[in-house]
């Protein structure tokens, strides 16, 4: 027999959700519920005012040179690109619009968004993550050793 329940989640309520096939092991364990808060605690508006996680220890991240925290559960890609679930919302600008001026206007205001966001994170983590702005994601890895 399966229940309904009434959805009481508080859309003002910040939430962390994961993209498709994106899995935390258990080394993420030790590494995810410093993030977490932290992306919570820094992050600007954002669609569905979501941190969506769009890579843990799930994909191929430099794999060929062993140089990736992705497979020691202590590197995550976060996006915030786009006008869908978890990217950054532009103030004043409600959508990337139809043009394709507006939306790199869109998207550049998108971009400084994320450098103030991943600078945000860096000083909020004081040195212990490495936070790299990539074209699409913010990176954030912690090394186990540190």
């Amino acid at each position: 027999m399966s229940r309904e329940f009434p959805d009481t989640r508080d859309p003002n309520r910040p939430i962390v959700t994961f993209g498709t096939g994106v899995e935390l092991s258990a080394g993420c364990l030790e590494t995810f519920p410093e993030l977490a808060a932290a992306l919570i605690d820094t992050k600007p508006a954002t669609f569905n005012n979501a941190v969506h996680i769009t890579s843990a220890d799930d994909s191929n991240h430099g794999k060929d040179d062993g140089g990736s925290f992705h497979y020691v559960g202590a590197g995550y890609d976060v996006r915030f690109v786009g006008s869908r679930h978890g990217g950054i919302v532009v103030p004043g600008m409600e959508t990337p619009g139809d043009t394709p001026e507006a939306q790199k206007k869109y998207a550049d205001r998108q971009a400084k968004l994320a450098d103030w966001w991943a600078a945000r994170l860096a000083m909020r983590l004081r040195g212990r993550w490495q936070i790299v702005r990539e074209k699409d994601h913010i990176h954030a890895e912690r090394d186990p050793g540190r």
